[in-house]
């Protein structure tokens, strides 16, 4: 399994669901859950040499507030993320800080420092959170012994390059509760490609941290947010979202989005 396991072997999904109030917390994802770990499956790695990627990478606790690694530090590894949320922060030419992503459990980042030789943004934990680093070099070595691997960690970087980027520009022509609507559907999706529940699941960050993702004052998130709930189209709390009628948000999104 993908995923920390009690005696049952099911999924652990820690915290009681049917507690709204109580934050919902997800269990670790372990090297085949994240995406470079399942892509070395997919593309030819043996168990063999997972257990070797898996002895050497180093497995880090990152407090909350805390920063992974820091703009223009050297680069040495990738990371993946095995518990937590954590975010990419660009500082821009006017000196304010400007969140561009968020990483969930099983996502992969710091792939663009690998040009560069630095990384580019600052990356914290938005919450206690366990990473993973993969060190560079030792994954060039890995992929050498076998061209499919290699093609198979390209396509892999490529897109995950390209998933942030691409979401932040389509919504940039959009209205506010198009954004919010938005960026709850991408959250649901991406929790629901690792495992995860796709309807019940944590914030990621605070709505001051959404607001700065999304190019929104965090009041407007709020009240976006809000409104949602009073419709009966989520459950809102502090920490958490739970997605009460799939059809009505998709509704919702699909009056701004393009077909």
């Amino acid at each position: 399994m993908s995923f920390d396991q009690e005696k049952t072997g099911s999924p652990v999904l820690r915290g009681d669901r049917s507690e709204s109030k109580q934050q919902v917390r997800l269990g670790r994802i372990s090297c085949k859950g994240c995406w470079l770990g399942h892509a070395c499956v997919q593309h030819g790695m043996d168990e063999i040499d997972l257990a070797w990627l898996h002895l050497n990478s180093v497995k880090r606790h990152v407090p909350h507030g805390a920063a992974v690694y820091r703009t223009g530090d050297v680069f040495h590894s990738i990371f993946a993320l095995r518990s937590g949320t954590c975010k990419s922060v660009a500082v821009c030419s006017d000196g304010h800080e400007k969140i561009i992503a968020f990483h969930l459990p099983g996502e992969m980042f710091g792939l663009t420092a690998i040009t560069p030789g630095k990384y580019t943004y600052d990356v914290i934990a938005v919450d206690d959170s366990e990473v993973c680093a993969v060190p560079y070099s030792q994954l060039l070595t890995l992929s050498l012994k076998d061209p499919r691997l290699q093609q198979a960690l390209f396509k892999v970087f490529s897109s995950a390059i390209g998933r942030h980027q691409g979401f932040l520009e389509r919504l940039e022509p959009l209205p506010a509760k198009a954004r919010v609507v938005a960026w709850l559907l991408n959250l649901s999706e991406r929790y629901g490609r690792c495992g995860y529940s796709p309807d019940q699941f944590p914030l990621a960050g605070t709505r001051i941290d959404a607001g700065s993702y999304l190019g929104l004052a965090h009041e407007t998130v709020t009240r976006v947010l809000t409104r949602l709930s009073k419709a009966g189209i989520i459950l809102l709390t502090e920490k958490n979202i739970q997605i009460k009628d799939r059809n009505l948000l998709m509704a919702e999104a699909r009056n701004y989005l393009p077909a």
